[in-house]
Formats: structure tokens, sequence, C-alpha cells
């Protein structure tokens, strides 16, 4: 229960150091990964490789006489991803209803909490201002919030994070009630337009993904209907529309970010193609910002607008530190344990959708390694591929596509 809680609240943590702190879903995860242990249940080939992926690579940098991993930036690789042994733990021992109902709790309350924020930012006022100080996230400024941002990021360290995580969330949610039940609930039907509502009101660039794979995983087995086939009629454009206004919102704002987004990749890869072992192998686990430090890696000529101090993708940063061989197998192991676990009970659409949605997530919209949720979706897959029965139901999958 903690650990799902905890999952959509990064800011629940206890404080380390001025700059680090030990979040509230990472500890749950230990304590449920102990459960694991004492129950010697089969580690998952797919997690075993994914845990050790920094290690294995490191070990060949150190190898070939590069300077090999930081050790700090493999602790809290273990850190970051425990959410995905805690997930698959609790699905392994059977809890897929209750991990189902507090996600959809939680969803309800992120977004509601959100769109409140939403209505006091637009008049003046930025609440719970001391929710925000936990060591390891940028401090907010109020000011700025409410002056320029004007956007509502909920208890999320901005925008996009909010975005990525109500989004992944839904899509999990989908995935177990289809495992489940069959189908999903008529309350994710209401979620899935509460989430959409927020999406588009956080005005993060993921809303141009999200107001279009949403709809495919949630509604997918239900396409060849014609009442739904009629909805899509007036949702499709209406999607299409929202998505084309916020990204008219964002290219008539000063908002840097999709610029030195692409800056940050583009450079990071230049970097790293100049050397064959680099390429293959890696930089190192938890180097890659020591070199946008010291300005090994530029991109100037990328014309960012402020600088650059990390690469600002999550699956990007994994083939840079583990390489083109070891980081593309982390990326394409996880992707098809959720292609697994969601052909079993889903239509193809969704779960291409729901696959598609992970890669946009965590390779294009967010930055933060942390997010849990992240994590948690293939978590989820992993535990949902090695559960005795899937959805212990006989209803065909084809069935339904």
């Amino acid at each position: 229960m903690v650990l799902v809680v905890s999952s959509f609240l990064p800011y629940a943590g206890v404080p380390l150091t001025d700059s680090q702190s030990l979040s509230v879903s990472t500890v749950a995860s230990f304590l449920v990964a102990t459960a694991f242990l004492l129950r010697r249940l089969e580690i998952p080939g797919t997690l075993a490789f994914v845990i050790l992926a920094p290690f294995l690579s490191g070990f060949v940098q150190t190898l070939l006489g590069g300077g090999g991993p930081d050790p700090n930036g493999l602790v809290l690789w273990l850190l970051n991803i425990a959410p995905l042994v805690g997930l698959y733990v609790a699905l392994r021992l059977g809890h897929i209803k209750l991990v189902t109902r507090l996600a959809q709790g939680m969803l309800t309350a992120s977004c509601a909490y959100a769109l409140l924020q939403k209505f006091f930012i637009d008049r003046g006022v930025l609440p719970l201002q001391w929710l925000y100080s936990t060591p390891g996230y940028a401090a907010v400024d109020p000011f700025i919030v409410i002056q320029y941002v004007k956007r509502p990021f909920g208890w999320y360290p901005e925008p996009s994070v909010l975005a990525v995580t109500i989004s992944l969330g839904l899509a999990a949610v989908a995935l177990m009630e289809f495992v489940s039940r069959g189908q999903p609930s008529t309350y994710t039907y209401f979620l899935f337009g509460l989430v959409l509502v927020t999406i588009f009101l956080s005005r993060s660039g993921s809303a141009v993904f999200a107001f279009a794979l949403l709809p495919a995983i949630v509604f997918g087995a239900h396409l060849n209907r014609a009442p739904v086939a009629l909805f899509g009629i007036f949702a499709v454009p209406a999607a299409v529309s929202a998505a084309l206004a916020i990204l008219e919102d964002r290219n008539s704002t000063q908002n840097w970010s999709w610029g030195d987004r692409t800056a940050s990749i583009l450079g990071s890869l230049r970097y790293q193609s100049e050397s064959l072992p680099d390429s293959l192998f890696g930089l190192g686990r938890g180097v890659v910002p020591r070199l946008f430090e010291t300005r090994a890696i530029r991109a100037d000529d990328f014309a960012p607008e402020q600088a650059l101090r990390d690469v600002f993708s999550v699956l990007v940063r994994i083939v840079l530190e583990n390489g083109f061989i070891i980081g593309p197998l982390v990326v394409g192991m996880l992707c098809l344990a959720m292609q697994r676990a969601a052909k079993h009970a889903m239509p193809t659409i969704s779960a291409i959708a729901m696959v598609a949605l992970w890669v946009v997530s965590a390779g294009l919209t967010t930055s933060y390694e942390s997010v849990a949720w992240l994590w948690c979706l293939p978590g989820i897959a992993l535990g949902i591929l090695t559960m005795p029965d899937i959805g212990g139901t006989d209803a065909n999958p084809a069935d339904r596509e």
C-alpha cells in the first residue's frame, strides 16, 4: 500500500544530505523486495539484466582502461529503479486488485490537486509551498510559477513529470484491469477524461502523444463498436485540436525545454560516437553530468537557450552510459516485457500504444530518472508475466480485438 501511494508522491522522502534524499517509494520497494527474498521467488532474466546492466558495462569499461562508472551513480541507479522490483513482487504475490485500486485513488487525487492548484495559480497564489522542499529537487519559485509558467504541476517537480506520471499510471490501471476483469472499469473511463483534462491544462508536450495513445489503450477493445466509433469521430478531431493548441501555446511563449532537450541529446550522442569503445560500451554510469560540466560534451552549435548540465532523456542516458550493445538491450527488454504482458489480455492496438507511451515518456518527455512510474509500469508487466494464471479468466484476448 505504501509503495503504490508513495510512487505518486516524489517529494515524500527522507533527507540524506543538503542535496540528496531517499524517497519513500524506494524504501517501500526495498521492504517489498524483502518478501521476494524471504519467499525465494524466481528472478526474471529481464529484471536481473536491468539491475546489473550498469555494472556489466562498467566492468568492460574498466577492463578497456576507461574511467568506468561513478560509484555514486551505481547506487543511484539501484535506488531509482527500486519500484521496478517492488511492483514486480507486489503482482507476483497476487496483489493486482489492491495495486489497481490504490493507483486509481492516487490518480484521482493527483489530478484533483493539479486542477485545484491551477485555480489558485490563476488567482496569484501557489498553495502548499512547503511541499516542494525535499533535497534533490530544484527549488520552486512561486513568483516564476505565478507570473510566467502559469501551469499546474501538482505535487511533482514540473508539469511534464505530472503528465508522465498520470498517463503511465492510467495505462497501468487499464492493463491490470484487462488482466483481472477483461476490460477497464467504468471508473477508469472517468479517470481517462480526468487525466486528459489535467494533461491539457499542464500544457506538457507529452499531451501531443498522450491524446493519441491513451484513447487507444483504454478504448482499444471497443473500437469496433458503433457507439464508440461514433464517439471517435468527434473525439479524434478534438484531441488533435487540443494538441495543436498546446503546440501553439508553447511556441508562442518563452519555453525552451524542447530545444534544449534536442540539443542535449544530439550533443551527447555526437560525443559518444567520436570513440568506438564509448559507442559500444558506454561512457559509464553517472559520468554524463560531469562531462557536461567540464564542457567535454558541447552542444553550442545546436543553439540551446541555457547552459546544459545533463542529457534530457532517460532512455538516451541509458544508451550513453551503457553503450550501443547493452543500452538498447535494457530498453528493448523492458519494452518486450510490457508488450508480452499486454498481448495476453489487451487488444493489439492497446498493447502497441502502451509501449509507445512508455518510450515517448522516458525518451522525450522527462529527464528525471527518479520518476517512479517509468519503472512501475514495466515492473507491473513483469509481475503479470509471472502470475500463475494471467487475468484469472479464460477469456481469449483475441475476442476483444
